[in-house]
């Protein structure tokens, strides 16, 4: 939906409570001045396909500060590295998780 935006900051909450198959895939790719998001799943990913390389380049021009990632689950996601990647037939990673220059934050409703 995102995919490329530039000049995207701020990304809309994304509300859905439960990630099912491609929901987030590719989102927010190549989105370098992303500066937060706020994911509502109630779970963390189990399957690459629900966010497959849905952060990679997002947020990697955002000066000063580090890019925020407000999640509703009771644990952090897991991280963007080699340990987490799930490898194609052709040998490339492909990314589920949080990049690891970003900050991960308990979602808290503003009451």
């Amino acid at each position: 939906m995102f995919l490329g935006c530039e000049s995207l900051t701020q990304a809309p909450k994304l509300p859905a409570t439960t990630l099912v198959s491609g929901c987030y895939a590719w989102m927010f790719q190549d989105c370098p001045k992303l500066e937060s998001l706020t994911c509502l799943a109630t779970t963390t990913p189990t399957n690459n396909d629900y966010t497959e390389d849905w952060l990679v380049d997002a947020g990697k021009d955002v000066k000063d500060k580090k890019p925020i990632f407000y999640h509703a689950t009771s644990e952090d996601w897991d991280p963007n590295d080699e340990q987490h990647a799930e490898i194609d037939g052709e040998g490339s990673p492909h990314y589920y998780g949080i990049p690891e220059s970003w900050e991960q934050k308990k979602y808290e409703p503003k009451k």
